[in-house]
């Protein structure tokens, strides 16, 4: 891309990443560079929205320093911890640039629209392609009524759901199962928490 690219080390970094991820799922080059590059467009305009532009580095690290000052960053960092998340989960998320954790909040949401659409076209009803959306797919932070174990979880959480996925793909029949039999993936996650699985 040389001295005239349109995007900064950081942006450039995360269209690859992203890029490779559409590709593996089955996108030409060009598609997925193209979907990497809206998704970087979108987020940005996001992090700009939020006012997060400037936001510090290491900002985890900067949470932890101040929660016994701060009774609001004392009150997420509780709630955190109540769904099981450590400082070391606090740390690792929120030390991510603001642009890095926002694409992944992107991307989420683009898997969930996905197959949404999908199970639509397929002719599921829509509350049913909802609920089975969130089955398999964690939903993070937002609107918190319904069963407690259906509820959001906090994106402290996040990389060690990734992992806990990735592990239970040698037992993918037997991981389906137990997503489909549940209310929510949400539930499933709980649960491994509560069982010390995750």
């Amino acid at each position: 891309m040389g001295w005239f690219s349109r995007w900064t080390p950081l942006e450039s970094g995360l269209i690859d990443v992203y890029t490779q991820t559409f590709q593996a799922e089955g996108k030409s080059v060009a598609e997925a560079t193209t979907m990497a590059e809206q998704l970087l467009l979108k987020s940005k305009q996001i992090v700009k929205e939020r006012g997060l532009q400037d936001a510090r580095p290491n900002f985890g690290d900067y949470l932890l320093s101040i929660e016994h000052s701060v009774p609001e960053v004392a009150a997420r960092l509780s709630w955190v911890r109540a769904e099981g998340a450590t400082d070391e989960d606090i740390r690792q998320w929120n030390n991510l640039h603001a642009l890095e954790r926002v694409m992944i909040e992107q991307a989420d949401e683009l898997a969930r629209t996905v197959m949404y659409v999908t199970l639509r076209k397929a002719g599921i009803p829509a509350e049913a392609a909802a609920k089975r959306v969130f089955q398999f797919h964690a939903k993070f932070e937002g609107d918190d009524s319904g069963p407690v174990d259906d509820r959001p979880l906090p994106y402290e959480l996040k990389f060690r759901i990734l992992t806990f996925t990735e592990s239970s793909y040698a037992a993918a029949a037997s991981f389906r199962a137990q997503a489909e039999a549940s209310s929510s993936f949400n539930a499933v996650i709980r649960r491994a928490i509560r069982e010390k699985r995750l």
